[in-house]
């Protein structure tokens, strides 16, 4: 016991002993103060070099990344915001600074460079990480999942492909054989047949056919939706990286009529959940009625949803967490990483319960584009409800639906007055406009039971029957290209008048008043879907043939059946590309197109690859255990 006490006081004595090894945050101001005044004269002018003092220059960053490996310099992303627009500079900081020192020696940084005193500023001390654990593992579940469907390619070749080929041949020199007797050729035992669900084979044939009933206009939806999606979010990470040189130009851009097509973007969401609504109703109508009335089993049909979407958001949910992070480097790198890890790491389980879109704050979301899925999910576990007051009497399933509508239009209007909510996409009030309508279920309802009702009314009139007379089809299809139209650019009104000035650092995004942002919040997703649902009548009544033909051309089916892994990985792949810029640029036109071209391809083939490893198996797998 002597001993043990003894051990003890020793080591407390010798800790007491060792000094501080924090630094004094003096050292790094005095330290920058040598570089300013060039005290050290050829490291002076290579941090100087290296470093930027304008607005969004990002500085050269490869230059003072050589500095760093020669223990030199640090390169340091700094941020500030001005008026909901953020602000970011590239300097090139003394070897000795740290994070904690710069934010201690602010006060004197910002009377040093003669910026007001209640400037808040963030540093990122760009910082190299090797492969972790996680990282690893996540490889080795990548190359596992390649080598299974390898693996599956192999089975099904040998063992059903090459089988029924010479079943094939049999039959035919033996016609008068009995073709019982052959069976045996393709009987294979379950676990050849559960890995056979994993081949390329088959994936890549499921990629190109679909059921003869299908309504193919549907492909053209989903294939222009997704690409509209992917616009709005090259623009999005593009300008949220604060690396645009002519910053305030982008206002002004904003402020083009043809421009109001990237905040339009946004309908692209409330087209999936019409079709998400149509699809599901009028699939779960059609089987109540082939079963005379007996309902669908509701843990079935919960559980088919559930695991027809988790293995895919799972699986690059965990890669963006894990890998994606050591995927690029670069001067805004730091700020990638932490919207790909940070987040996830403390909240990747409300994405598994789907309740995202609830818990954190968007802000704080991992993954925060698959608020969608969360919504979508919670609008599935409805539908049983809808379809059943349709089946038992059909008025009271449409009141039932209308009501719902009108009540989420009540909700939205009370929180958008109550809020002061805008839907300018530009300004800090963005993260109050997600958090209390964009991504909640009660407000984006609407487009969804839309969606239900149309299901609902061609279950219950016979549209190919309906002979609508040619000035009808004129005045609805012009009715329709006009609601198009006016919730698409409408929002022109909105940014053509925003109040810039530079001088003063004041910005004015909220144009319109109250009335305004709430009518237009409330009414102008129902009105663009309710333009899409008259389209869709149309078409299924045998009317506008050329455009229907155009939107069911064949061409669309392999990327329609890409949508949902496109839509998962899309906006990943994005803020990766953008988070590895090395220098800033200049917002226009054609940088944005450039983007959205390169954002799309990149896209649909990273996404080809999860729906080839991920997505197509595992629904193969679902189909194959719940259809017992």
């Amino acid at each position: 016991m002597n001993f043990a006490f003894f051990f003890f006081l020793t080591l407390f004595t010798l800790f007491l002993l060792i000094p501080n090894s924090k630094q004094d945050p003096q050292q790094c101001f005095n330290a920058i103060l040598d570089v300013f005044y060039y005290r050290n004269a050829s490291h002076s002018t290579e941090m100087i070099d290296a470093s930027s003092f304008k607005f969004n220059d990002l500085g050269n960053f490869d230059f003072c990344y050589e500095l760093t490996s020669e223990k030199i310099a640090k390169y340091c992303l700094i941020s500030s915001e001005i008026s909901g627009l953020v602000i970011k500079v590239g300097v090139c900081f003394p070897y000795i600074c740290t994070e904690d020192d710069l934010y201690q020696i602010t006060p004197e940084l910002l009377l040093f460079l003669n910026l007001p005193s209640n400037t808040q500023l963030e540093y990122q001390i760009y910082k190299t990480f090797s492969l972790d654990g996680r990282a690893i593992c996540m490889i080795i579940v990548t190359v596992i999942l390649f080598l299974i469907a390898c693996f599956g390619t192999f089975i099904e070749f040998k063992y059903f492909i090459l089988p029924e080929r010479e079943r094939k041949e049999f039959l035919n020199e033996n016609e008068n054989e009995n073709e019982n007797q052959n069976k045996n050729l393709n009987q294979n035992p379950k676990w050849m047949i559960i890995f056979k669900q994993f081949s390329f084979i088959l994936n890549l044939k499921s990629l190109t056919q679909e059921h003869p009933k299908s309504i193919k206009f549907l492909n053209g939806f989903r294939v222009i939706s997704m690409l509209w999606i992917i616009l709005g979010h090259s623009y999005s990470a593009t300008f949220d990286t604060g690396a645009t040189l002519n910053i305030y130009s982008v206002v002004d851009i904003f402020k083009r009529f043809t421009y109001q097509i990237i905040p339009g973007g946004e309908f692209g969401v409330d087209t999936f959940f019409f079709l998400s609504g149509f699809l599901v109703s009028y699939l779960t109508l059609k089987k109540v009625n082939q079963n005379n009335g007996k309902f669908i089993h509701l843990g079935k049909f919960y559980l088919h949803r559930y695991i027809r979407l988790a293995p895919t958001f799972v699986f690059v949910l965990f890669f963006s967490y894990t890998l994606a992070p050591y995927l690029g480097y670069g001067p805004v790198w730091e700020l990638t990483r932490n919207w790909l890890q940070k987040n996830c790491e403390k909240y990747w389980w409300t994405n598994m319960l789907l309740i995202n879109n609830f818990h954190p704050t968007f802000s704080k979301q991992c993954m925060n584009h698959l608020w969608y899925l969360a919504n979508d999910c919670q609008f599935y576990v409805l539908v049983p409800i809808f379809v059943y007051a349709f089946y038992r009497k059909k008025l009271f399933g449409w009141i039932t639906s209308l009501a719902t509508i009108i009540a989420s239009y009540i909700v939205t209007i009370v929180l958008v007055w109550h809020y002061s909510i805008s839907p300018s996409m530009l300004g800090s009030h963005l993260e109050q406009f997600y958090n209390y309508y964009y991504q909640k279920p009660y407000c984006r309802i609407p487009t969804f039971l839309i969606g239900v009702s149309f299901a609902f009314f061609i279950t219950q009139f016979n549209i190919k029957k309906f002979k609508i007379p040619r000035y009808l089809v004129i005045l609805l299809t012009v009715f329709s290209l006009f609601l198009m139209g006016i919730t698409t650019f409408g929002s022109y009104t909105l940014y053509k008048h925003d109040n810039i000035n530079v001088q003063q650092e004041k910005i004015n995004w909220d144009y319109w008043n109250t009335a305004q942002n709430v009518f237009w919040i409330t009414f102008s997703r129902t009105a663009f879907i309710l333009a899409v649902a008259i389209f869709s009548f149309l078409f299924l009544s045998g009317h506008l043939s050329l455009v229907n033909d155009f939107l069911s051309a064949d061409i669309w089916i392999p990327f329609a059946k890409l949508t949902y892994s496109v839509y998962v990985v899309h906006l990943i792949l994005i803020t990766v590309v953008v988070g590895s810029f090395r220098d800033s640029f200049y917002f226009s036109g054609l940088f944005i197109s450039k983007m959205f071209i390169f954002s799309a391809v990149a896209s649909y083939f990273f996404g080809f690859i999860v729906a080839l490893l991920v997505e197509f198996p595992f629904n193969n797998l679902q189909r194959l255990l719940l259809s017992r």
